[in-house]
This record gives C-alpha cells, sequence and structure tokens, in this order.
C-alpha cells in the first residue's frame, strides 16, 4: 500500500542519508527531531520537511517490524502527525484491521502534502459508511486540502482528482446538481481534458441519470472535436444515439 507520494529514488536517498546519520529511527526524535545535513541531488530548503515526514514513517515501519502491527497502531495510531498515522493505517490494512475511524482520523490531521492519501480515501469510499457520512468527509478534507498552499509538485493536481472524486460519491449520494456543477468546473478547467466528461458520463449512467450522462458525452464529444480527435468525437456521438434509444 502506498503511504508516501515520494518517488522511489528521492525516498530511498533520503532513507539513506538519515540512517548514515543515525541507525535508531526512534533516537531521532530525542527530544526533537533533527534534519542531518541534504544529500546531494535534493533541495536543501525541502529538506527538512521531507527528512522528518521519512524519518516518522520508518520509525513507525520499524516498530512494526519489532512488535507487529497493533502495537505499532496502538504507539502512534494517535499521532498528530499525518505520515505516522499513514503507516499505522497500512500496517493496520495488512493485518486485515484497518477500521474506517482509522481513516477518518487520518484525514482529520493536518495535512501532509507528501502523504498519499489517494490511497485512503479509496478506503474510505469502499467503507461500510452510509454515502451521506462519506460524502461528509471527503468533502470537508477535500476543502481543507483545496485551501493549502502548493508546497509540493503536483499537489495541484491531486487535489484536482479529488474533486472529481467527490463528483462521483455526490452522484452515489443522489446530490445530481452539486455533482454536475463540480465536474463542470473541472471540465472548464482543463481545456485538454475529455477525461472528465467521460467520468461524469459514466458515473451519472451507473446511477440512472440517462439524461444527464447523454449530456456529458455531448459536452466530451464536442471537447474531442475542438482537440482534433475525430476518432474519439465519432464515438461519443454513436454512444449519444445508443443511449437516446434508450430513452425513447
Amino acid at each position: 500500500m502506498q503511504v508516501s507520494f515520494l518517488t522511489p529514488d528521492v525516498l530511498q536517498a533520503a532513507k539513506q542519508a538519515l540512517e548514515a546519520h543515525q541507525s535508531d529511527w526512534e533516537a531521532f526524535f530525542r527530544p526533537h527531531f533533527e534534519a542531518p545535513p541534504a544529500p546531494d541531488g535534493l533541495d536543501p530548503r525541502v529538506w527538512p520537511f521531507l527528512a522528518e515526514h521519512v524519518a516518522r514513517a520508518e520509525r513507525v515501519a520499524a516498530r512494526v517490524r519489532a512488535d507487529g502491527a497493533r502495537v505499532a497502531v496502538d504507539a502512534f495510531g494517535a499521532s498528530p502527525h499525518a505520515i505516522e498515522v499513514a503507516t499505522c493505517v497500512a500496517a493496520a490494512a495488512e493485518g486485515d484491521f484497518a477500521t474506517v475511524g482509522m481513516v477518518q482520523a487520518l484525514l482529520e490531521r493536518d495535512i501532509d502534502q507528501l502523504v498519499a492519501y489517494g490511497t485512503f480515501l479509496g478506503m474510505l469510499m469502499s467503507s461500510p459508511l452510509p454515502p451521506a457520512d462519506v460524502v461528509d468527509i471527503y468533502d470537508e478534507f477535500y476543502r481543507r486540502c483545496a485551501q493549502q498552499e502548493p508546497s509540493q509538485p503536483q499537489w495541484t493536481e491531486r487535489v484536482q482528482m479529488m474533486r472529481v472524486g467527490l463528483a462521483d460519491l455526490l452522484v452515489s449520494a443522489a446530490d445530481f446538481d452539486r455533482a454536475h456543477d463540480l465536474f463542470l468546473s473541472r471540465h472548464r478547467e482543463d481545456s485538454q481534458n475529455i477525461t472528465t466528461a467521460i467520468t461524469a458520463s459514466r458515473s451519472f449512467l451507473g446511477a440512472g441519470q440517462t439524461a444527464r450522462s447523454i449530456q456529458w458525452l455531448g459536452l466530451g464529444e464536442q471537447r474531442a472535436r475542438d482537440l482534433g480527435r475525430t476518432d474519439m468525437a465519432d464515438t461519443l456521438a454513436r454512444k449519444q444515439v445508443s443511449l437516446r434509444k434508450r430513452l425513447s
């Protein structure tokens, strides 16, 4: 399960630099974390935050290896640091005892833009909570993320993807007008994007909203023609014809 959004090479370089300074992960936090010098190739301006992110994740992972996932969750599950809670949730999921409460606790922590939140939002969306509760939790988390000033690469794009995910959830909760508005804002935001229109069409169709699905196929067709993607546009046009037959 992906916990951090760091690329494997950056993660490995950070771990090596930290382990060269101190082999005991817990010792980094006695009394508080101080980053060693940044390794070659990593921006020294972001290194202190990145180093602490990695050290906290490894601190929890080391406890999992030494004492088991349940002991680690007991020790770090209530941590105020998102990466420590995320690592606990991942370990609990591996041990088949993760709960939606653990996921909710993670989403309530201060946001760490290096955490791979998509992993945990997927757990929330597949949880047994009522759809309205899932929407409320997701919506609040999305709003907090959208208010963040981007400090990590791809954060803006990741928040945009969260918006599409929220729109899909709103469809499942039968809040069709707000879902349409969120899909439309994302569709207008990226003039090179056809995917949002296709996602919206499929989402509405799955909820039995055939007319809205046709509307989104039309928006996708127009976007495809604007981009010169004639084959895609023709395919979407044929799908509209097929769906209209269902309505007649």
